[in-house]
């Protein structure tokens, strides 16, 4: 073996460990390209052009073509040295920085004179990129290391850009609940959330249940060389969704650098929580401290880069206020187990006035968590044609998940949340000539996450529909997921006169070894509408799944793609491509696959028999393949002149690769699993028994797992169509940029995209035949009637459930299928400036007007909040009526970062150098108006009985027999009154009391305040719109003051020079309260006591401190 090869085989024996996650996308390194004219305009051939890396000290030459040009591809992220030489011209160089799958143009018009004569050429000068259409945001490395963020974690940035909306908000404030690990980190041009793709080092990191960032794969800011978003219609070679998050490792260089850090964030420096009544911050200790390096082990040839970072939060937390029930208010129980359960997990007020039913309590629930995250990389130059890059990363975590103010207001009923990840990345980058690169990827990924409820102590979930105290497991818990993901990529690059074109292929196998028990979980969920019905044990419905959970998934996704980015005229480049991409279809690794297949008439069901709704299909594949998947791509940038103006446009095709999701929320099909619903509990089936295992319903279905037997009726189910397209967005974009002076840049830029065959969950087994709709109150009392005499509407509730039901297949209760029936439409208008450094100070800032409809924000209702996106029936019209607002849709957002490196003394000589010099100020600043969301009837009572007084709770307002399945939530929403009063979102004094808004079903209860607002009558659908009611906005402004003091000029292997850096980062700087609700069925239900009124509120002000030695 030659030795000048022994440090690559030393590299792949030491980095060949471990996985990394797959691409979604065939993302490829960068291109610096332009054009070389003389001073007159005219174009210059045969100019000698040679780039080097400031970095590795890797070279490459070329000479200039026909029309002057030049194209260096596949470069990695970092600056260049480029220099320029022409006889008869004066010698020209510029220092160039390379973006991640971004052309940057550099474009130079040499001088007459000698070539011993050098001119620099002020290359960060430029803020246009006059060869793409692309709407992108990349990130210096000034921006990563010193924009404010609290966990340090560069997808942070993400939600900094202009064109998307964020999903979730530092300052609180969720558009979209995490329920679960991850619903995504952005919506772009308005597609859902899940539909974003984010790579490290080019191959992807996706949640592929999810969406998102895979769990555990996420390196820090001090890590990370570059981060780059990508929105607006791009190039072939990226994949199938709508906006593309590249992040970039650092690596080892010529000289040693690197950093050692510790961020802390304790409660002694932040203000108290805004509902917490105790005076004091809410208890914190976090510390976030690592280590990063990189350097030589062979000069110009051989790189090392690693780092570590330890995580250890402690005490970090959410506070609520809410009323809970007195001890007075629990001395009428008659339900001795239900009253035990209570007092056991619901604490009592402390401070409840005498006899009083119901009195607040705050409760803080705290969130600890502990990660480890390693990180290596190497290269290696064979030549300077050949180069090696490896890079390998484990991370591990622990952390308790309360998931506060969507799943749980009191602690103790989230889940301890195990994480871990291990990956590797291998690319081998060859060039053939000056003008032909080839880029081989393999890739391997592992990622795992496990949810164990909290409570052990085995009871069921109690929930209540019209408060906040519910509590027990959590039905979406113990669940997990294990995800391997195999890739193999190439692209090849080939310069070609004025063309610049590209060929891929993405081959990718991806394994989801995955459980859960979200359809009520493995103990049962049973719902209450109030505290007394709860006390007298008398649920409105319980439910449970029974069998194992565990599957394992399986997809193949091939893609392939050709492009040419051709520069037709010297001012006129268009980008033109085609890709291709197979879904495979989704399968289960033994078969285990049950769906129900509305297809499949006149099959009989075991004793069931035959039904409209068709039998069960078993066996692969759970999804069938799809092969038509064609996406086209055109775009164009156009800069006239002298350059300085930039006319760009595009437009694309993308679709949406299926994830495991849409196999996870349909595992509980017979005979595999059932899934049992109750609404009677008569006989042995009270809640007693059910509570302690004995009920017949427990054992019967226990025994019928693995066959249908006798059952007449299999429970509710969720299904999926087995031919099911992917999703596709049509994305298109005109805008103007203008380089206002040498480093300020103003853009205007029009986006919109049409989003069809979205999949969304509907109901296909409702009532069959409900009573008629009553059209007044005294119609609605006689139809509900009293405890002793049930009327009609009342009656269809008690059917809804069970063998010989009222739906239209008795063989079911309720039913409902992901199918392609959605779809979206965006327009959005966004104005930027960009600032590069100018006295020190860059900033970049952004206006985004939008607007985004569709009819269903995300499939699965347990990853969105403040609306459920579930018809309020299954006919074709009322799935139209959920057309509105998505729930991210933000119209108006403001958005402005800067970083000021203040000028003065950089050199920190003498004393007043170092204590003046090295001063830098950071800002985040955002504003956004207010989030979406969806007001809902609530419960309706009939009148008292005449001998008891008790009223009949009807929960299934529109009598349609479905509730939504993750939250067991009815789907009625409320009716609008037409100049009615409103009220003011948190205002108690705008809001009528319950009896006085028509709430109580007493005759003295009617809507004598005139509210605008009103429950809608039973039997009857409510008016309002789908996310028709606006949230506050939110301003979210986060301020940092850096002092970096240099103390050693030079080090060890060139190192230097060697600093220390105090930081101060300080979120929510002014402590502006961010008052807001959170919670199904509770401040949104107008049935609810606390409707309308503020729950919880965003993070008050908090300070970070930073320690940090850089080299």
């Amino acid at each position: 073996m030659r030795i000048r090869y022994l440090p690559a085989v030393l590299l792949v024996s030491f980095c060949m460990t471990g996985a990394v996650n797959t691409a979604l996308a065939q993302y490829t390194t960068g291109t610096i390209a332009g054009t070389v004219t003389d001073s007159t305009g005219a174009v210059l051939p045969g100019v000698a052009v040679t780039l080097r890396s400031e970095e590795s000290g890797q070279a490459r030459s070329l000479t200039t073509g026909q029309a002057g040009e030049y194209v260096f591809p596949a470069l990695p992220p970092g600056r260049y040295d480029l220099t320029l030489i022409a006889t008869g011209f004066e010698q020209t160089k510029a220092v160039v920085t390379a973006v991640s799958s971004e052309t940057v143009s550099q474009s130079f018009a040499l001088r007459p004179g000698a070539q011993t004569t050098t001119i620099e050429v002020d290359a960060a000068a430029s803020n246009l990129s006059i060869t793409s259409p692309e709407l992108q945001t990349s990130r210096s490395s000034v921006e990563l290391s010193q924009l404010p963020a609290s966990t340090r974690s560069p997808s942070d940035l993400a939600t900094l850009e202009p064109g998307v909306t964020p999903v979730y908000l530092r300052g609180g404030g969720a558009l979209v609940a995490v329920s679960g690990a991850q619903t995504g980190l952005i919506s772009a041009y308005g597609s859902r959330a899940r539909a974003t793709a984010a790579s490290l080092d080019y191959t992807d990191i996706t949640d592929w249940e999810f969406g998102g960032i895979a769990l555990g794969t996420q390196p820090n800011v001090d890590m990370i060389s570059e981060f780059n978003t990508i929105t607006g219609p791009f190039e072939a070679e990226y994949g199938v969704e709508a906006a593309n998050i590249v992040e970039v490792t650092k690596s080892g260089t010529n000289h040693l650098h690197g950093t050692a850090y510790d961020y802390v964030e304790n409660d002694y420096f932040n203000a108290r929580s805004y509902f917490d009544t105790t005076g004091k911050p809410t208890p914190l200790k976090q510390n976030n401290y690592g280590l990063n390096a990189g350097g030589p082990l062979w000069r110009n040839r051989t790189f090392l880069f690693g780092g570590f970072q330890k995580i250890s939060t402690r005490g970090a937390g959410s506070t609520f206020t809410f009323p809970v029930p007195t001890a007075a208010a629990l001395a009428g129980a008659t339900d001795t187990l239900a009253l035990q359960l209570f007092q056991k997990n619901v604490p009592l007020p402390s401070n409840a006035p005498a006899a009083a039913a119901g009195a607040n309590i705050t409760e803080t629930m705290s969130s600890p968590n502990d990660s480890y995250f390693y990180l290596l990389r190497g290269d290696h130059h064979f030549s300077g044609n050949h180069s090696l890059s490896i890079r390998y990363l484990f991370n591990k975590g622990t952390a308790v998940l309360p998931y506060a103010g969507t799943v749980n207001f009191l602690p103790g009923f989230g889940a301890d949340f195990d994480t871990g990840a291990h990956s590797v990345n291998i690319s081998d980058t060859y060039l053939y000539g000056s003008n032909r690169v080839n880029e081989l990827r393999i890739a391997y990924g592992r990622s795992s996450a496990q949810f164990n409820a909290q409570d052990t102590t085995g009871i069921p979930r109690i929930d209540f529909l019209n408060a906040y105290y519910s509590f027990g497991e959590a039905q979406f818990f113990p669940q997990g997921r294990l995800f391997n993901t195999y890739q193999v990529s190439d692209t090849f690059s080939w310069i070609h006169g004025r063309h610049a074109l590209k060929f891929g292929a993405d081959i990718r196998y991806i394994q989801d070894n995955s459980s859960s028990t979200t359809s009520g979980g493995i103990r049962g969920t049973f719902a209450f509408d109030s505290i007394e019905s709860y006390l007298a044990g008398q649920p409105v419905s319980w439910s449970r799944v029974f069998g194992a959970t565990y599957e394992g998934y399986r997809m193949g996704v091939p893609g392939f793609f050709a492009q040419d980015e051709w520069k037709a005229l010297p001012g006129l480049t268009i980008n033109y491509g085609l890709r291709y991409e197979v879904q495979g279809a989704l399968n289960e690794v033994h078969g285990l696959i049950s769906e129900l297949d509305t297809a499949l008439q006149g099959v009989t069901v075991g004793a069931a028999g035959t039904g409209p709704l068709g039998a069960f299909r078993s066996g692969n594949p759970g999804i069938a393949a799809n092969y038509g998947n064609v996406s086209p791509r055109i775009g164009f940038a156009w800069s006239p002149g002298n350059h300085r103006l930039l006319v760009r446009g595009g437009y694309g095709v993308y679709f949406d690769t299926h994830n495991f999701a849409l196999l996870a929320n349909t595992r509980f099909g017979p005979p595999l699993n059932y899934t049992v619903s109750l609404a009677q509990f008569t006989g042995g089936n009270s809640f007693d028994n059910i509570v302690n295992g004995t009920a017949p319903i427990v054992s019967d279905t226990s025994a019928q797992i693995g066959s249908f037997g006798s059952l007449a009726n299999f429970g509710s189910i969720v299904s999926v169509t087995k031919h099911l397209p992917n999703p596709y967005t049509q994305n298109y974009m005109l805008g103007v940029q203008y380089q206002l002076a040498r480093r300020t840049a103003l853009s205007a830029d029009y986006l919109g995209s049409v989003s069809r065959k979205l999949t969304d969950l509907g109901p296909i087994n409702s009532v069959a035949a409900p009573p008629p709709a009553p059209k007044s109150l005294a119609e609605e009392a006689a139809c509900i009637g009293t405890t002793t005499s049930p009327g009609p509407c009342a009656a269809t509730v008690a059917q809804e459930y069970g063998p010989g039901n009222n739906r239209i297949d008795p063989r079911f209760d309720q039913v409902d299928q992901l199918a392609a029936d959605g779809g979206s439409n965006f327009n959005g208008l966004v104005l930027q400036w960009k600032q590069n450094a100018v006295y020190g100070l860059q900033a970049q800032a952004s206006y985004t007007w939008s607007r985004s409809l569709d009819d269903d924000s995300d499939y699965n209702l347990a990853q969105i909040s403040n609306e459920e996106s579930f018809p309020q029936g299954q006919a074709a019209a009322l799935h139209k009526l959920e057309y509105g607002p998505s729930d991210f849709d933000i119209t108006n957002r403001f958005l402005l970062t800067t970083v000021w490196q203040l000028p003065w003394y950089k050199n920190q000589l003498g004393l007043i150098g170092h204590l003046l010099g090295g001063w830098t100020l950071s800002t985040i600043n955002s504003w956004q108006s207010g989030a979406p969301a969806t007001l809902y009837s609530g419960s309706r009572l009939g009148p008292p009985d005449p001998s008891t007084g008790k009223q009949i709770a009807i929960s299934d307002v529109n009598l349609d027999g479905n509730l939504v399945q993750t939250t067991g939530s009815d789907n009625t929403r409320a009716t609008l009154n037409p100049g009615g009063k409103g009220f003011k979102f948190g205002s108690p004094s705008t809001i009528p009391a319950p009896q006085d808004r028509g709430v109580g079903g007493l005759p003295a209860d009617t809507n004598s305040s005139g509210f605008r607002y009103v429950q809608t009558l039973v039997g009857n659908i409510g008016t309002i719109g789908r996310n028709t009611f606006r949230m506050n906005m939110l301003p979210t402004i986060d301020w940092s003051l850096a002092k970096d003091t240099r103390f050693l000029e030079s080090g060890l292997l060139g190192s230097g020079p060697w600093s220390f850096e105090l930081r101060a980062d300080a979120f929510n700087v002014f402590n502006i309260p961010f008052l807001t609700a959170t919670g199904y069925e509770t401040w949104n239900n107008l049935a609810n006591a606390s409707f309308g009124l503020y729950n919880t509120a965003g993070s008050s002000r908090w300070l970070q401190l930073t320690a940090k030695i850089s080299f």
